[in-house]
């Protein structure tokens, strides 16, 4: 690693821990940059885009409909074709989609989804020879999350970290999905599983990891460990 991506790529900075600097509060040096621990990336950051990566699939699995048609839930409801006040439409829905808004596609910090995280998956494949099973979005993460070492050694690692945070967050928003209770502490067969789990359903009172190939099951004092590291780590 030369020395120019001895510290974190993104640029970021670290409290000094010196004797006077902690007394006084103040600095008379330059911030101090971040290691970078994890190829480009210091140790946060990574934290940050490995979680970005676990939730996006569940996230986007909570989509809801283009349309806000204000029925509830269960309710069937046909759609001609849509007249009268544009505010039915979901526009943060359909830009997350893919569609575009006045010919442009970002608005307001949301990013398209399948164009974006597609991109990624064109640049491993054109790049580093790795291809997905299937076009989806949770086959597209798994293969983010296998090949997140080599991607963190990337010279466009920074860049896919703002990608790949900003859609979490406008999914999470557009949502409105539920605190989490706490991530998976299930094992798969070469890395942890780290999926963001909920709380149970009406009438439920076990957690099953979506996860198909761990699907780990949680109650009784599992249920309430995985709570108690929850809050710990600061899932919600």
């Amino acid at each position: 690693m030369t020395e120019d991506y001895a510290t974190c790529v993104r640029g970021c900075t670290r409290r000094c821990t010196a004797d006077q600097c902690l007394t006084t509060g103040e600095h008379d040096h330059e911030p101090l940059r971040r290691r970078a621990t994890v190829g480009l990336l210091c140790k946060r950051c990574d934290e940050q885009l490995t979680e970005a990566v676990h939730d996006i699939p569940d996230l986007w699995a909570q989509m809801p409909g283009l349309y806000d048609t204000g029925h509830a839930e269960g309710e069937k409801v046909s759609h001609g074709k849509v007249t009268g006040s544009p505010s039915l439409i979901r526009l943060d829905v359909m830009v997350l989609n893919g569609s575009s808004v006045g010919g442009q596609y970002e608005g307001d910090g949301v990013m398209p989804v399948w164009p974006t995280i597609g991109g990624w998956i064109q640049i491993l494949a054109e790049e580093l020879g790795t291809v997905a099973k299937s076009d989806t979005i949770a086959q597209w993460c798994d293969l983010l999350r296998r090949m997140h070492p080599t991607i963190c050694r990337q010279p466009w690692v920074d860049e896919y970290w703002a990608d790949m945070v900003a859609i979490r967050q406008a999914l999470r928003r557009t949502t409105g999905a539920p605190p989490p209770v706490g991530r998976c502490f299930g094992h798969l067969a070469n890395r942890p599983c780290g999926r963001l789990l909920y709380p149970p359903a009406p009438g439920e009172t076990e957690i099953v990891c979506p996860d198909e190939k761990c699907g780990r099951r949680y109650s009784g004092a599992e249920l309430l460990k995985l709570q108690i590291q929850g809050e710990r780590e600061g899932v919600a």
